[in-house]
């Protein structure tokens, strides 16, 4: 996910570099919806129709 936003993967995983990560994400996500840009996606496997009841 963070390659198709173009944003880095930082090495540590701590509190501080998980809520950069989030927020880059967040604002590249936040852009490519303003300008109305889908990331293409392939379903990873076969999904079923999800019905209540």
């Amino acid at each position: 996910m963070l390659a198709d936003l173009k944003a880095p993967m930082l090495d540590q995983h701590d509190a501080y570099s998980d809520a950069l990560m989030t927020a880059m994400a967040y604002v590249a996500l936040s852009d490519l919806a303003a300008r109305a840009i889908r990331i293409p996606r392939q379903p990873s496997r076969d999904l079923q129709r999800f019905e209540i009841g």
